[in-house]
């Protein structure tokens, strides 16, 4: 087909195609292509153009939080294509259609990225999988992570206590609301992601593992999930059931100082789940959200937890 508007026009009113069939092309075209030549056509598929841009469902790509190259505050990145692209904190509500992210990682965080995320968190669904990469000597990071942000991404999490905690009682808290969110089951069936890519200290460690046996056995509903960590220390392999819900949890070296915590039916499509375990070691989810900020990556906030901030160094 010619690329001139009215040889496209002549030859579309010949071809007479239903409004539907061309919707359901539309979603093969870029909202570009569909604005500058398909809209130009005529004014019946200007008409179809700006109903699909006005009900097609739209996911966000890569993004990064980041703080601004110069001056306080913060940004975002968007990665795609080969190339990075710096945007502004949007400060409205992102449109009905705009249904999912493929990651997110926030890699700084002031109020303006946790009222960002608060108009954001109907797409942190039970469908979301999570990163975790703050150090274990990060103290103001993880009072942050427990009383900011658990609360918005961990549905029915009630924030910690504001004020300063120990070491190990803030990365307990944080790990009983992550455990909170781990037995929610998703919506399409395949199981829970969560990964510890930093260092965890033995005590804390066992302490989990304690907690995620009596779960297991007192469950009476099922839950799948996969739990991913990095240590530097051996763990005993664990292999137990339960009859009530026909499940198992188990703990296995992967290799690399890997461990994998993983826990589902007892009869189950082992083919399927050794895929589900490779994507959780390499990543290969959608949907992800990494938090990945220290003490140094805290802007301004509005709680008194945070601490010394940039704005203040």
């Amino acid at each position: 087909m010619s690329d001139h508007p009215r040889v496209q026009q002549r030859h579309l009113r010949e071809l007479k195609i239903c409004d539907d069939v061309w919707l359901g092309v539309f979603e093969f075209l870029a909202p570009v292509r569909l604005a500058f030549k398909m809209a130009l056509i005529s004014e019946r598929f200007d008409q179809l153009v700006h109903l699909h841009i006005k009900n097609r469902k739209w996911a966000l790509g890569v993004l990064e939080v980041r703080p601004l190259t110069k001056g306080i505050g913060a940004q975002i990145v968007k990665y795609g294509n080969g190339r990075s692209k710096q945007l502004a904190i949007p400060r409205q509500p992102p449109p009905d259609n705009l249904i999912a992210f493929q990651r997110l990682t926030i890699a700084y965080i002031d109020r303006s990225v946790v009222a960002f995320l608060r108009r954001i968190r109907r797409l942190f669904n039970t469908d979301i999988t999570l990163h975790l990469n703050i150090l274990r000597n990060q103290n103001q990071a993880w009072n942050i992570l427990a009383q900011q942000l658990c609360p918005l991404i961990v549905p029915k999490a009630m924030a910690s206590p504001v004020g300063e905690m120990s070491d190990d009682r803030q990365e307990a808290s944080v790990d009983q609301m992550l455990s909170t969110w781990l037995h929610i089951p998703r919506q399409d069936g395949r199981p829970k992601v969560l990964e510890y890519r930093q260092l965890r200290k033995p005590a804390v460690i066992r302490k989990l593992l304690e907690e995620l046996k009596e779960t297991f056995s007192d469950a009476s509903s099922p839950v799948k999930y996969i739990v991913v960590m990095h240590l530097h220390f051996a763990v005993e392999p664990f292999d137990l059931e339960n009859e009530r819900t026909r499940e198992r949890l188990t703990i296995q070296f992967f290799g690399d100082d890997v461990y994998l915590i993983g826990r589902g039916p007892v009869e189950r499509e082992e083919h399927r789940w050794d895929e589900w375990e490779r994507e959780a070691v390499a990543g290969n989810w959608k949907s992800v959200i990494q938090i990945a900020f220290g003490d140094e990556d805290i802007g301004p906030l509005q709680s008194s937890a945070a601490g010394p901030s940039r704005s203040s160094q």
